[in-house]
């Protein structure tokens, strides 16, 4: 990100959805391929990261440099077997261009979670409609739950941004459909199709999924 859209920013002009965009992709793009990202350790805590729950919501976040009454938000969600720490990298940016940027666990993931990542995606491609969809539906819930809270705790904009990577990206664009809030979404590759066509084996790259292994 150049230092001219970041002081621009914090003079108090607001993000373009096109710049938005641009930030999150070049912040997504930065991520490593996905089987380094499963393998990848949570970065530490950092007294730049606040954290805490909204109802039953595990969240964390990153405050700009000067929060005021009418800050864009924007939600970023991890991917499959991913934590809301995973999404530092990504907040810190988000938080650098002026945004309160927030990140949660989502459902059965994280905090709320009681299994491994390995043994998360294992139960997931061995029944993908049975254990992803109920994952995507309940954290889209869970997103205008954290919606609803954002402005009462922090006096940010009622429109916002949000954005994730595959699984996240997912969710994202999920919940714009359904939260007239949400005024942009940056999904990385991700799509809106929740069986996923075109999807490809996650330990060999080269092999298409056939449906049946997303019944």
């Amino acid at each position: 990100m150049s230092k001219a859209n970041t002081k621009g920013h914090a003079a108090g002009r607001q993000l373009s959805r096109r710049e938005f965009v641009r930030i999150s992709t070049l912040s997504g793009a930065a991520l490593p391929g996905i089987s380094t990202i499963l393998a990848a350790p949570t970065p530490p805590a950092s007294g730049d990261i606040r954290s805490g729950w909204v109802d039953h919501i595990p969240v964390c976040w990153v405050e700009p440099k000067k929060l005021r009454a009418g800050t864009n938000a924007v939600i970023w969600l991890p991917y499959l077997g991913g934590r809301k720490e995973d999404a530092v990298p990504q907040l810190r940016d988000l938080a650098a261009a002026g945004f309160l940027a927030l990140s949660l666990d989502p459902w059965q993931h994280g905090e709320r979670g009681r299994e491994s990542d390995e043994a998360i995606l294992k139960r997931v491609f061995g029944n993908f409609r049975r254990h992803m969809w109920p994952i995507l539906g309940q954290t889209t819930l869970d997103v205008s739950r954290i919606v609803d809270w954002l402005p009462s705790k922090f006096l940010t904009s009622n429109s916002l941004h949000i954005g994730g990577m595959s699984m996240g990206g997912d969710i994202a664009v999920a919940a714009a459909g359904i939260d007239e809030r949400i005024r942009a979404v940056a999904a990385i590759v991700a799509t809106p199709d929740w069986l996923r066509p075109g999807m490809h084996d996650l330990e060999r790259p080269a092999e298409l999924l056939p449906p049946e292994e997303r019944r």
